[in-house]
């Protein structure tokens, strides 16, 4: 009998955020956040996800409590004096209620709000102002629910902490700067951004940074900033700091997201560096321009002012605001985390933009995407699709509307990433859908860089991009671009998309001497006698040496 195990799930610790616990915390900028606070002060980093699944299925007890008591310290303080809510925390796992409570305070309350319970030394700190009066007062059932979206958006069950946009309908104001982030998507933080431990003449290269802000550029550019201030400076790639001649990073089978660039040493004249060229994340609908970050190294060690450094050229933009820096729009979140209840604790919908979906969701927001209880927590996927078909409304909000699920409607939030490979554990799963049509449909020209597979084809191609993609360009994705996203011979679907079992004989004309489906049903018999599921699609490169993405 053939069978298929389980895929393990990814082990996931979110730190809670500390106040004034240590030296290096003590160094960090205060931070806001977009949602309902507007930005004054651009001294911030942008949210991000990094909650296990499962972290509100395991502390449903706690959570009814919240609901009926301050997010305060005396509230919190009480709520833990009962042994059976403190023995909640603290527990070495990734479900330990202290992940959960950092990000309900961080999600209700402002940056000027924080919450330290008796006898614990750990503050969790606001940041997004969703409901900033539960300091002092029981929540609305409005803000319940807000609260909760922005709770299962930080959710990710892929181990990895990163970067999003979250916006709130009619009260989002987007960011007019990007903060560089100090710590890494493996939860690695940027040493160099510590303070050093000994007082020090200048700025060494281990110590003394600071973060400044994210730019865009154009491959193949010289990108000059000005320095307004006698500072040192080191260019990073992506949106994430970097050490001192640190390799590019990424996970494996993705692209790289952060890297070490170049370093000027003290001065207060122009700086001058060649734009990334690599394969990272770039501005959607843009793919030959890439993301640059700036940190900055100022004695004595201190404030670092906004216009430090400043972007000069037509081929930059520098800094570059949060819609600029994070363009593809992930879906929307509902729900209320706080009914008592492990059952249907949330509502998603995902974008139109993704080519599955339903697979990406499940790879977002599951444990163990083989087991669907342990979807259980996110019930109403589908009554909620509504909402994304519909589209976003327009800029700036950039929102879905509330959802209709369990017989009422949600409020809820929307997220934006800043790469659409960040959440998924495949690249069929990331994979874009290209307007007006698909790769695999002949019919009007493309727009070069809806994706990867656009891209290559037109480079070799251009008059699918510039006047229409027919046949020829359809054929091209296999031939140019090296993928079967397109269905071939006479296969039921495409080798890149789960599905029924495929026969050995249905790709005609052949890839290989024998043919990709023939190729991966003689390694892995399962796919032609059983079902074409995601082990098969990964096939498709390991055996047959071909992509998906």
């Amino acid at each position: 009998m053939s069978f298929r195990p389980a895929i393990t799930s990814f082990a996931l610790v979110s730190a809670a955020i500390a106040l004034a616990c240590g030296s290096e915390d003590v160094l960090k900028d205060d931070v806001t956040a977009s949602t309902r606070q507007p930005l004054r002060d651009p001294r911030f980093e942008m949210p991000q996800n990094g909650l296990h699944p499962d972290a509100a299925k395991v502390n449903v007890a706690l959570l009814s409590a919240l609901k009926t008591t301050t997010l305060s310290d005396a509230g919190i303080s009480a709520i833990l004096n009962q042994q059976s809510f403190a023995d909640l925390f603290y527990t070495g796992t990734v479900t330990a209620a202290e992940n959960l409570m950092a990000e309900i305070v961080s999600c209700a309350l402002d940056s000027t709000q924080s919450v330290l319970p008796d006898g614990y030394g750990i503050a969790w700190r606001g940041n997004f102002h969703l409901c900033p009066s539960w300091s002092d007062t029981l929540p609305t059932s409005d803000c319940l629910e807000l609260v909760s979206a922005c709770v299962l958006a930080r959710m990710n069950a892929l181990g990895r902490q990163v970067p999003i946009s979250i916006h709130v309908p009619g009260d989002h104001e987007p960011s007019p700067k990007v903060r560089t982030r100090s710590d890494l998507r493996d939860k690695t933080r940027i040493r160099s951004v510590d303070r050093c431990p000994l007082p020090m003449a200048g700025v060494p290269d281990t110590c003394n940074w600071r973060p400044h802000f994210v730019g865009i550029c154009e491959q193949g550019t010289q990108v000059t900033l000005q320095r307004n201030a006698w500072v040192s400076v080191r260019v990073c790639d992506g949106i994430h700091a970097c050490e001192l001649g640190q390799a590019d990073l990424g996970f494996p089978g993705s692209p790289p997201y952060a890297g070490f660039v170049d370093q000027f040493t003290w001065g207060d004249t122009p700086i001058t560096f060649a734009c990334p060229d690599d394969e990272g994340a770039h501005p959607r609908g843009q793919p030959h321009h890439r993301y640059f970050s700036v940190m900055v190294g100022k004695f004595p060690y201190g404030s670092v002012e906004d216009d430090d450094i400043v972007g000069s050229g037509a081929n930059v933009t520098y800094p570059a605001n949060e819609q600029q820096v994070f363009t593809y729009p992930e879906g929307s979140f509902y729900g209320d985390i706080f009914t008592g209840s492990s059952d249907d604790l949330g509502y998603v919908c995902h974008s139109d933009i993704w080519r599955t979906g339903g697979t990406y969701v499940t790879d977002r927001l599951c444990a163990n995407p083989n087991d669907l209880e342990s979807c259980d927590a996110i019930g109403g996927r589908a009554a909620c699709l509504d909402v994304c078909g519909a589209g976003l409304s327009a800029p700036p909000e950039e929102t879905y509307r509330n959802c209709e699920g369990g017989g009422r409607a949600w409020n809820g939030v929307t997220v934006f990433l800043n790469d659409h490979r960040d959440l998924s554990r495949d690249p069929a799963s990331s994979a874009i859908v290209c307007t007006p049509h698909d790769e695999c449909t002949p019919g009007a020209a493309l727009p070069d860089g809806c994706s990867s597979v656009v891209t290559s084809v037109c480079a070799a191609d251009p008059y699918c991009c510039n006047t229409e993609w027919d046949g020829l360009c359809v054929s091209e994705v296999q031939s140019v671009a090296n993928n079967l996203m397109c269905r071939i011979g006479s296969c039921s679907h495409a080798l890149c998309t789960e599905g029924d079992a495929l026969t050995s004989s249905c790709d005609v004309p052949p890839l290989t001497s024998s043919g990709c489906v023939k190729l991966i049903c003689n390694e892995d018999p399962y796919c032609c006698s059983t079902g074409w599921d995601k082990t098969c699609v990964s096939e498709v490169e390991s055996v047959c040496g071909k992509t998906c993405d």
